[in-house]
């Protein structure tokens, strides 16, 4: 997948030290840890792995091709509305949290 799409094949310890950092992020994301930073990291990693299947966005009945791929436009557009509206986001946020004590 990685060769794929984003041109190189990584060592497999390389991809595993990649994994566990985005589970991290993706973890302290959905607790609403410091959302500037994994906010935006999540963002910034949605639009890398969007902008990887340019060709297949660009050309979607081309060979090789699928539709799905087009689900992460509207994805991405939501990501970017939530990093952009980060500060409205309180709802079970750890941050929200320590600001009411």
């Amino acid at each position: 997948m990685f060769k794929t799409f984003y041109f190189s094949a990584p060592s497999p310890e390389i991809l595993t030290a990649l994994g566990v950092v985005q589970t991290l992020i993706v973890v302290a994301f959905a607790a609403g840890f410091a959302r500037f930073w994994t906010y935006g990291a999540v963002l910034l990693m949605h639009l890398v792995s969007t902008a990887s299947t340019y060709a297949r966005l660009i050309n979607p009945w081309g060979s090789g091709a699928q539709l799905l791929f087009w689900a992460a436009i509207p994805v991405l557009a939501a990501m970017l509305a939530l990093f952009l509206l980060r500060e409205q986001d309180r709802l079970l946020s750890i941050d929200a949290a320590r600001e009411r004590v």
